[in-house]
């Protein structure tokens, strides 16, 4: 083998061990910084949700409140904490009824 065809092989083996170092580096840097960014939101999700339901919660009608109905509206079940109609699989089912403040399977 040419010693020219050598040093390129050699050249290009440590440049992908090098890109593979610094890749994985800087994984390692962005994973943190990606995880503050998703707590950040969802805590400013969950403060907003709790706020929209204080009133029915401090007037004790949680389950057939305003908010509990808002939310069933749009597929949402608050009695079991999930979307109403969804099966175990990932598609729809039907879409759901609330009786009585409870989804309906």
């Amino acid at each position: 083998m040419r010693i020219g065809l050598r040093l390129l092989l050699g050249f290009f083996l440590v440049l992908g061990l090098a890109q593979f170092v610094v890749l994985r580096v800087f994984i390692e840097e962005v994973k943190p910084g990606t995880r503050l960014a998703m707590e950040d939101s969802l805590v400013d999700a969950a403060n907003t949700l709790a706020l929209l339901a204080a009133p029915d919660m401090q007037a004790g009608v949680m389950a057939s409140g305003a908010f509990a109905q808002a939310l069933s509206a749009r597929g949402f079940c608050p009695a079991r904490g999930t979307r109403a109609g969804r099966a175990a699989g990932p598609a729809p089912v039907t879409a759901p009824a609330v009786a009585g403040g409870r989804c309906a399977d």
